[in-house]
């Protein structure tokens, strides 16, 4: 399951569940042709604060924490509404995508698929256009790599699902407030992420002869 580390009681995974939880409100509205000001995204939010709490199992050392916590979720929010356009009208929200583990080179089935949830999809200038949502306030070399791999097995399930053709990808992430956000394209060519790919079907041919 690619992407799957949102559900997690450690407080900062759970301000991204929560910050996500409002943009895909925000997101699904849009779609549908509407438009949530950021005080309604943050409304949103927070009718699912206490919701989110007893399903991520969380906990806080005080009141005084979990508010500063709400406060930080909201402040996010807005940030990063005000660093997207008001028109940016997605394709699809949270999607839901499986292919089977095949190799392109030999045409060996692995036995197992690969899984993954694509929080958006856009209508980029070149197709569509995959989007992650992150909210981690520190970056580093080996997270940069560990984003790039996970887009491109997005960007290799999307071509092998239903919809059947290559796609972009970048990572959007969530903005410290007062501070835009910045878009990290990974536009990288196909024979690139296809190395990926091969990387991770080395890995799963390994693992399943330990099996």
């Amino acid at each position: 399951m690619i992407g799957s580390d949102r559900s997690s009681g450690w407080p900062s995974l759970f301000l991204g569940k929560v910050v996500y939880f409002g943009l895909e409100a925000a997101y699904r509205h849009r779609q549908l042709g509407g438009v949530l000001e950021p005080g309604q995204v943050v409304g949103k939010m927070l009718d699912g604060w206490a919701k989110l709490i007893d399903k991520e199992c969380m906990t806080f050392d005080s009141a005084a924490d979990e508010q500063a916590m709400r406060q930080q979720g909201c402040d996010l929010v807005t940030a990063y509404l005000a660093s997207v356009p008001q028109d940016e009208r997605p394709l699809a929200v949270e999607v839901a995508l499986e292919a089977p583990l095949v190799d392109p080179d030999t045409g060996e089935n692995l036995g197992m698929p690969l899984v993954g949830v694509i929080d958006l999809m856009l209508d980029g200038q070149t197709g569509p256009l995959i989007v992650d949502l992150k909210t981690a306030a520190r970056s580093s070399e080996s997270t940069a790599i560990s984003h790039e791999i996970q887009l491109s097995c997005y960007a290799w399930l999307y071509a092998r699902g239903s919809y059947g053709s290559a796609a972009n990808a970048r990572i959007a992430p969530e903005p410290s407030p007062g501070r835009r956000a910045g878009s990290v394209s990974f536009s990288y060519p196909w024979a690139v992420r296809q190395v990926h790919v091969s990387c991770l079907l080395t890995c799963t041919r390994s693992i399943g002869r330990e099996i």
